[in-house]
């Protein structure tokens, strides 16, 4: 076991390899990493949640028109 895996449940690694079976464990884990640091990121979450409300409102007018 991989020093970077202790702490990850059996049932994550289950996650790994179902969502990347054609990677490396690190390939794998690099991209769940990379998701969860992305995850963790409030201005981004802010910029996805203020496109969200601009196509909800775009495509209610839409629907008005």
């Amino acid at each position: 076991m991989d020093e970077r895996d202790r702490g990850r449940s059996r049932e994550l690694d289950v996650v790994r390899e179902l969502l990347f079976p054609h990677l490396s464990k690190a390939e794998g884990w690099e991209r769940i990493d990379a998701a969860e640091a992305g995850q963790r990121d409030e201005e981004r979450w802010s910029r996805i949640e203020r496109f969200a409300q601009f196509k909800d409102a775009l495509g209610a007018a839409a629907a008005d028109d």
